[in-house]
Parts: structure tokens; C-alpha cells; sequence
């Protein structure tokens, strides 16, 4: 409660979501390999010589197996987001500055929404998890798909300020037209 009660805290629980979104799992090869070797949108270009032919070719041919590490990051890398959404949500209600909480909370409802798309589009039903688990509620069984859009429907469409997570989308929109 203290540390979310101030605006440091805050802002600092918001901000490891952000720093999530420039993880190595969401920005590197795992998202290329699962968005972009599969498509028409790309050509593998390795070589049996490169070390990485067998591997990548397993994602552009759909032969990819539960040990294939680009599945692996890709899940674990939106699991990470999702938990310090979940993190963030669970303690917000105590800061004192309204506005910000009121920011801060559609952040991370917004990113929420954002890690299970990324999720339900690439693997169907997953693990709904909505709050901060303690080690012995980690097994969850997969929730499904319709139950995933619902989540996602649920927190861009929640009793925040709409206005507000618009705004949000749209900051987001612009910081990565100026990277």
C-alpha cells in the first residue's frame, strides 16, 4: 500500500510494463518467428550452414514443437507483462492521486488486453489469470478463446474513462512513430 499509495510507486509499477514491451521475448526473434516466418510476409533466408536453418524452418513449416524456444519467449514474455499489469491492478487503488489513478489503472488494463491478444491469437485458449497468484494457484487450466476476448473486452471496456484509454492507445501510437 505504500508503495503504490505515491505517485513514484506508481509510476514506477506502470513503468515495468512499458519496459516490459521492449523485452528480447517480445520485440526479437519470437516475435518475428511467430508473426512473421510463418506469413507470406518473409523468407527465412538461413542456410544449413548458419545454425539456425533447422529451427527457423520449423516455424515457416508449421513443424514446431513445445521445446521450440521462440514459443517459449513469445508465452513467457506476455505472461511477464501480464503479471506486472496484474501487479499494478491489484495495489493502484490505494494511491491518492486520482487522475493518475485513474491513468494508471486504464495503462494497465489497456496492456493487459494487449498481452492476452498477442496470446489468444497465437496459441487459442490460455490461462486466465487476473490478479497477483500465490505459488500455489501457478497450474491454471486454459481458459477458453471466447473467454480471452471477453477478458480483453472486459478491461478495454471497463468502468474507467474510456476517453482515458483511448488517450493512451494514442500516446503509444505516437511514441512508436517517433522511434
Amino acid at each position: 500500500d505504500i508503495f503504490f499509495g505515491e505517485e513514484e510507486g506508481a509510476l514506477m509499477g506502470i513503468n515495468a510494463i512499458y519496459s516490459q514491451m521492449k523485452s528480447w521475448d517480445l520485440i526479437g526473434f519470437s516475435w518475428f518467428g511467430i508473426m512473421e516466418v510463418p506469413s507470406d510476409n518473409s523468407d527465412t533466408g538461413s542456410s544449413p550452414a548458419d545454425g539456425s536453418y533447422a529451427r527457423v524452418n520449423s516455424l515457416n513449416d508449421f513443424t514446431y514443437d513445445v521445446y521450440t524456444s521462440e514459443l517459449n519467449g513469445w508465452w513467457t514474455g506476455n505472461y511477464k507483462g501480464i503479471g506486472f499489469c496484474n501487479v499494478a491492478l491489484d495495489n493502484l487503488d490505494v494511491l491518492k492521486d486520482e487522475q493518475l489513478k485513474i491513468r494508471s489503472i486504464a495503462q494497465a488494463r489497456f496492456f493487459r488486453g494487449f498481452f492476452y491478444f498477442n496470446l489468444v491469437r497465437t496459441y487459442g485458449g490460455v490461462p486466465l489469470v487476473t490478479k497477483v497468484q500465490n505459488p500455489d494457484e501457478y497450474d491454471q487450466p486454459c481458459a477458453s478463446e471466447e473467454a480471452i476476448y471477453q477478458q480483453i473486452i472486459d478491461d478495454y471496456n471497463s468502468e474507467q474513462d474510456r476517453a482515458t484509454i483511448e488517450k493512451t492507445f494514442m500516446d503509444l501510437m505516437d511514441l512508436a512513430n517517433q522511434m
